[in-house]
């Protein structure tokens, strides 16, 4: 594709500190401009020693020529006088000329890039949103073979880049490069963006800043915007009820979600005089809505009877999509929420039948999902604790894999080309959306960075799948493994497709994983 390789870290927003390893003083005389090999001695330990305390992160395998993954940046092992604001990291250093000048008074902070796969140029940068007030910093590369660091006065950088050469010297056998940012200056200075290699600039967007990995504020505000939201039973309506000869029933009700008519279906099994059943929260595939035909759908799946007779299926419709039932149709209001607001749909309608449904039992309760409905299935095992299982069907979990990266770049391009394209890929091309705010939706998309939140799981994808490729089911096992997730299924069929059907084998184990939840302890 002609990019060049190339490879950005975000500064954290997380920082750890690693014990001092002495308490050398510099040297007498020199200023701020002295080499910083002295002031570090007693306060950073050599390369190997701070790798040793970095903690890993999850591995991601890179693209052909290019690694799109950006660099993985490593949460600081080593840091003094270094906050966060934002997405930047701020150094405060206390030098005072009139003062002491031991090693504290230093701002310090190591970086670590994954560079796996990384084949581009050596050009160190540093985006400088508020340089040190003077040519007062220096910066620090791990060398691994005599395990020492090499310095670089902040002289030598033009236009805040730094052309390192051949960067064999500098990884290590784990494919790590440790940059450490040393400032030395009586006045504070705020450092945005680390990066190796060329920017990658496509139709005047910032891939290379919109692709670097998510930092924890972003997690973090994805999660405050979670908690602020309230999707429980607001106006319950029965709307109609049905019974089948075999005595099942199926309920359309109708209720309340941010103000917006919310439709859903339930259908509850025949069963004896105080029963209480487990319910199956169901979310649908596409974007055109859906029917009572979903219940059909588990049926010819797993079986007629083995979980039709023991479940609550419940199915919402998503704001602005159709329920069809039969031959009546029912709108739920608003605009459509793709992988956002659809979740509070679903979770609001799960808590009228938990709330409503006197058979139903809220101490079991599974919800599974198929294609975009597997978005929406896994945001709410994550989001509420009432969930005790998932079954997920070739579902997207990670919007910063190549395939992804590619996607949207080609998107711009066709916006470009004056060509549709995605609608946050277009207001990403006019400037009505920013890189933060693309960012923060793919967040909202992006399973894979909440994943310790994830109850029991039970995951299938085909190897075949042309609409959700293999590397998203493949990041969601490496992403759970390296959880050490206690309770955790993983599929993987070789020419499956984006059918169940191609996927053999997938009913019988879905079957098995909810019929184990029948089972008295």
């Amino acid at each position: 594709m002609g990019f060049q390789l190339r490879v950005v870290a975000l500064l954290l927003l997380s920082f750890t500190l690693t014990a001092c390893a002495g308490d050398r003083s510099p040297a007498d005389r020199g200023g701020p401009n002295e080499t910083p090999a002295p002031l570090t001695a007693g306060l950073l330990a050599g390369p190997r020693a701070v790798a040793a305390h970095t903690p890993p992160q999850i591995p991601l395998s890179d693209a052909g020529s290019r690694l799109l993954l950006g660099a993985y940046a490593l949460q600081q092992s080593a840091c003094r006088n270094v906050s966060a604001s934002g997405h930047s990291a701020v150094f405060s250093p206390q030098w005072s000329a009139a003062g002491t000048r031991a090693p504290d008074n230093l701002a310090l902070a190591v970086y670590g890039l994954d560079l796996t796969g990384y084949a581009g140029s050596g050009v160190l940068s540093l985006g400088w949103q508020t340089p040190p007030g003077r040519p007062c910093y220096y910066v620090g590369i791990g060398t691994w073979q005599h395990d020492r660091w090499e310095w670089h006065r902040g002289t030598e950088f033009t236009d805040g880049k730094l052309d390192l050469g051949e960067l064999t010297a500098y990884i290590s056998s784990a494919n790590l490069l440790l940059v450490a940012v040393v400032v030395i200056s009586d006045q504070q200075a705020v450092l945005d963006t680390v990066e190796i290699g060329a920017r990658w600039v496509v139709e005047g967007v910032d891939l290379s800043l919109l692709f670097a990995p998510p930092v924890d504020a972003e997690t973090q505000a994805v999660e405050g915007d979670w908690a602020g939201r309230t999707p429980v039973a607001r106006d319950f309506v029965i709307v109609d009820e049905t019974t089948a000869p075999s005595g099942d029933r199926t309920l359309v009700v109708s209720h309340t979600v941010d103000d917006l008519t919310h439709y859903g279906a339930i259908r509850i099994p025949a069963h004896g005089p105080g029963a209480k059943l487990p319910l199956l929260l169901l979310c649908h595939a596409g974007v055109s809505g859906t029917n009572t035909g979903e219940f059909a759908r588990i049926d010819d799946l797993v079986g007629y009877g083995a979980v039709s007779d023991s479940y609550i299926m419940v199915l919402p419709s998503f704001r602005g999509e159709t329920l069809q039932v039969g031959g009546d149709s029912y709108t739920s209001e608003g605009p459509q929420g793709i992988y956002d607001r659809d979740c509070d749909d679903a979770l609001a309608l799960l808590d009228c039948a938990i709330k409503y449904l006197p058979e139903a039992d809220a101490d079991t309760v599974v919800v599974e999902g198929i294609s975009r409905g597997t978005q929406v299935a896994q945001r709410a095992a994550q989001r509420d604790d009432r969930i005790d299982g998932a079954v997920l069907f070739y579902g997207m979990v990670d919007y910063w894999l190549p395939a992804e990266q590619d996607y949207l770049a080609s998107g711009l391009a066709e916006a470009a080309a004056g060509e549709p394209t995605e609608s946050y890929i277009q207001g990403l091309y006019d400037g009505e959306f920013t890189v933060w705010d693309v960012r923060l939706g793919m967040l909202r998309w992006s399973t894979a960075y909440y994943a310790e939140r994830f109850p029991a799981l039970q995951a299938h994808y085909g190897t075949s799948d042309q609409a959700v490729p293999i590397e998203q089911g493949d990041r969601l096992n490496a992403v759970l493994l390296a959880l050490a997730h206690p309770d955790f299924e993983y599929f993987r069929y070789p020419g499956g497709a984006h059918n169940p059907s191609t996927l053999p084998g997938c009913g019988e184990r879905m079957r098995d994983f909810l019929l184990a939840y029948l089972v008295d302890d």
